[in-house]
């Protein structure tokens, strides 16, 4: 039980530092955003297409460790 409150209280404390920026130039074309860095745009990274075909993309695109670590960060 103190380990889960250490750990609320970690969290809540990261949460209260400065978000620092990166300092990296993201790889921008006039269709989207590359994050994933492969080289075309994707279809969850092109902003023009409906949001809901564009997660779907995303989703199976992730692993379920990807989608398990991106739970967490909620």
């Amino acid at each position: 039980m103190k380990s889960m409150q250490l750990l609320v209280a970690l969290v809540l404390l990261l949460n209260l530092l400065p978000q620092t920026q990166s300092t990296k130039k993201r790889s921008t074309t006039p269709a989207g955003i590359h994050l994933n860095k492969n080289g075309r745009t994707d279809i969850y990274e092109n902003p023009k297409i409906d949001i809901e075909i564009r997660l779907t993309d995303l989703l199976s695109q992730m692993n379920l460790e990807g989608k398990t670590c991106q739970t967490a960060t909620l």
